[in-house]
């Protein structure tokens, strides 16, 4: 199974992270996404229950910090069996399916 992998732990971000999620449920509204944000406020989850396919989880990642995380996010979803696990920075924007552009890339 393939997940969208989102980690941020800084409260300045939370924008960001909303337009993220916002073009992913547009674009991508089949993948599952994992969103890591532990400074989330109530309004925050309550925004991302609307969308579809994604989870927020509000508990750090073990062993992370800032600019560290992503190795710890995508090996945590590994772990927890998922085969296909994408790194999506919380200041992206998508504009389509970025699958599309990858349909030429082998395993």
């Amino acid at each position: 199974m393939t997940v969208i992998c989102i980690a941020e732990d800084r409260s300045s971000e939370e924008i960001a992270v909303k337009f993220l999620l916002l073009s992913l449920s547009r674009h991508c509204p089949d993948i599952k996404t994992i969103v890591t944000f532990p400074p989330a406020t109530e309004k925050f989850q309550k925004f991302t229950e609307n969308l579809p396919n994604i989870e927020l989880r509000t508990t750090p990642i073990q062993g992370s910090f800032g600019w560290n995380v992503k190795p710890q996010a995508m090996l945590s979803l590994f772990e927890e069996g998922y085969e296909e696990v994408w790194w999506i920075d919380s200041d992206i924007i998508l504009i389509d399916d970025f699958r599309n552009r990858l349909e030429n890339f082998s395993d």
